[in-house]
């Protein structure tokens, strides 16, 4: 894969190339994190994850994706075959028919609706790696140093009022 001018740029001028990037979980979405695993940069990031956000019905790790064959296949071994991808974010939607959710013995589990989808993001590959890497010992360390960091920037917003951050320099 080639490299974007901006990261040419930044190699070439600076000397910059870097390993890893630590952030706060503000960095910890899809699109970023599949932006740092197109450049090979290891994200020290924790990742932004509502899935456990179910409202009690079945997770998205109650069901099996076939990549093979580009589908999710439910607790009741019905599939929920690739439907759409959204466009106005970057998202995939898997959807079971509602012949399959209307005689499904566990449907109250699954869904309130005629029928069960998922959505997945299409940077999720990217967002896995990233919450593998949260227990090793390379985060920990980013982690207690950009604590350090953020100390000093919460030590300069309570005692001398530095509330904005003015950036300087070229617009990219």
């Amino acid at each position: 894969m080639g490299k974007s001018v901006r990261d040419r740029r930044v190699e070439e001028t600076h000397d910059l190339r870097p390993e890893r990037l630590a952030a706060d979980k503000a960095y910890g979405t899809g699109p970023f994190l599949g932006w740092l695993s197109k450049r090979k940069i290891t994200p020290h990031i924790p990742v932004l994850d509502r899935q456990h956000q179910t409202d009690g019905l079945l997770p998205r790790e109650a069901f099996i994706f076939d990549p093979d064959k580009n589908h999710y296949i439910c607790p009741q071994s019905k599939i929920l075959g690739h439907r759409t991808t959204r466009t106005d974010s970057p998202i995939h939607i898997y959807r079971a028919t509602a012949s399959d959710c209307k005689s499904c013995p566990i449907r109250q589990q699954c869904t309130r609706s005629a029928q069960r989808s998922l959505s997945v993001p299409f940077d999720e590959n990217a967002r896995q790696e990233a919450m593998a890497l949260r227990n090793t010992e390379a985060f920990q360390h980013s982690r207690r140093l950009r604590k350090k960091v953020e100390m000093l920037f919460a030590h300069m917003k309570q005692h001398f009022r530095f509330t904005r951050l003015k950036l300087r320099g070229r617009s990219c």
